[in-house]
């Protein structure tokens, strides 16, 4: 029973469980004492003692969180029918609860500092369990994308990518491993099998849940950047435009942030780590403003802003992947390297033909937007549009997946 104190306040007659576990004075307040409103805990009076203990250790048949098997998955013993069967919240948090399981020791210390975990190391943990849980590997999954997506979305240089990737095995970071996931995400296809289909919309809620969480916790960064831009892309494909939309102006937002809006094409020496960071991170930007474009395209988009600013005339060209990659070795001094405004220039790779296409869609944007809708204003920019066209068919030879990205921003 409680007791009135000499000033009237009621008090628990013991100390409260939270206060118990962290070995904090408790001053027995009711309903709540001061310890559990100041951090903010549930404060119970009256629960069992604490288990025994051996040494610093809680003896194994009885951990404070009962084992990190109860916090284990049943992401995989539970068959996919079933899962298929929950509603997306439900499977969201069994894939989430599972991956934390990892995280966790089963013979948890209570005077083990918490520390000693640290964002990035949880984070990594989290997400590879989560890119791992239906079978698939991180190496696969790396492959895949460069072979595929890295084609049309050159944004990363794959030849940083295997450097950073070895250098993430031994000191993993939160960002990179974001990366990787939304790299799983993107590589996913759609199913006609309904049951795998909805295992990849519960990945899908599982990259967005991750991907706000990191940027609560780590300082943006290139890599959050790649991430965005691909997870909007995704979002894109798949019918998500309003998604799409919030995403890419996250991902603008870290870019601007880290300075890549105003980013120009390298003046170190070709081929080192140096010019390849600063040539990724050209890219990246360029491929940010394209994934702004095409999504503000959209119908749905009419009278929204863009999330990036206009494309300016002196704007560098971005470069091909092959020159990322490490693949060709031309060299090319930074006075050789030409604006995006250079429609007319022979030779430019389909990244560099996507951004052009680009440009000129920027271009009629503005007019439009303007109201300076005359003859005199629309006929060059028509000519324009219908030379970069021609160059583009031309170059495609009847090639298919070729300049796919500048013709469709053409035509379109």
């Amino acid at each position: 029973m409680a007791h009135a104190d000499t000033q009237g306040l009621q008090r628990a007659p013991q100390v409260c469980s939270h206060c118990k576990s962290i070995k904090k004075g408790c001053d027995k307040k009711l309903p709540s004492c001061s310890q559990c409103i100041k951090r903010r805990a549930v404060c119970r009076y009256g629960e069992p003692e604490d288990p025994r203990r051996s040494g610093d250790r809680l003896t194994k048949s009885e951990s404070p969180l009962g084992r990190s098997e109860r916090l284990a998955s049943t992401w995989t013993s539970i068959p996919r029918s079933m899962r298929a069967k929950l509603c997306p919240t439900v499977r969201l948090s069994l894939l989430l609860m599972s991956s934390l399981s990892d995280v966790l020791p089963s013979n948890f210390d209570l005077k083990a500092s918490s520390t000693s975990a640290t964002s990035d190391s949880v984070f990594s943990s989290q997400i590879r369990h989560i890119i791992e849980a239906d079978g698939k590997y991180i190496d696969d999954v790396v492959v895949r994308f460069f072979q595929g997506v890295h084609a049309w979305l050159p944004i990363i240089s794959k030849k940083r990518f295997r450097d950073r990737f070895a250098h993430f095995q031994a000191v993993p970071t939160a960002d990179f491993a974001l990366l990787l996931l939304l790299m799983r995400l993107i590589t996913q296809h759609p199913s006609p099998d309904p049951e795998t289909d909805q295992d990849r919309e519960v990945l899908y809620l599982a990259s967005k849940t991750v991907f706000a969480q990191v940027q609560a916790f780590i300082p943006s960064s290139l890599y959050l950047v790649q991430a965005g831009v691909i997870l909007a892309t995704y979002e894109h494909a798949h019918g998500m435009i309003e998604a799409a939309y919030i995403t890419i102006g996250t991902a603008a937002r870290m870019a601007c942030a880290i300075g890549l809006h105003n980013k120009h094409c390298s003046m170190e020496m070709q081929g080192t780590d140096t010019w390849l960071d600063e040539e990724e991170a050209l890219a990246t930007w360029w491929g940010l403003m394209i994934c702004d474009r095409i999504i503000g395209c959209d119908a749905q988009m009419h009278g929204r802003p863009l999330a990036t600013r206009p494309i300016r005339d002196d704007d560098y060209l971005p470069l091909e992947p092959e020159f990322l990659d490490g693949s060709r070795s031309d060299m090319m001094e930074p006075t050789f390297r030409y604006f995006v405004s250079a429609i007319s220039l022979p030779g430019v790779g389909p990244f560099g033909r996507e951004a052009q296409a680009t440009y000129l869609l920027d271009r009629v944007r503005m007019v439009i937007e303007a109201g300076q809708t005359s003859e005199h204003t629309l006929y060059p920019l028509g000519c324009e549009l219908q030379n970069l066209l021609g160059t583009v068919m031309e170059q495609v030879a009847g090639r298919w997946g070729i300049y796919c990205g500048a013709t469709q921003l053409l035509i379109s």
